[in-house]
């Protein structure tokens, strides 16, 4: 379990740091409160990793759906406010 956190003003757009293809999404208040996510399964160097993407806007969990392929770089979503979300920086 390794993680990179990102603090960014609201509204900033969250990319993909590599292809891959949706896992999951919606909202998740469990353990650490990422509020609004898009889980993205990636391959580096043939191995299976999954990326959470947290702290969303629940707007911009719309366009995504499970088995979409992403693009490197690919706008995954916006940064959410801590009210609308649990808050706080973004989470990969």
């Amino acid at each position: 379990h390794h993680t990179a956190q990102h603090a960014a003003a609201v509204g900033t757009r969250v990319k993909s740091f590599s292809e891959g293809r949706v896992h999951a999404f919606g909202y998740n208040p469990g353990a650490g409160d990422y509020g609004h996510v898009v889980v993205v399964e990636h391959l580096l160097h043939g191995v299976p990793v999954w990326a959470l993407y947290g702290h969303l806007q629940a707007k911009s969990m719309h366009a995504k759906y499970v088995g979409q392929k992403v693009e490197k770089g690919e706008v995954i979503g916006f940064l959410g406010a801590p009210h609308e979300n649990g808050g706080g920086p973004s989470h990969v």
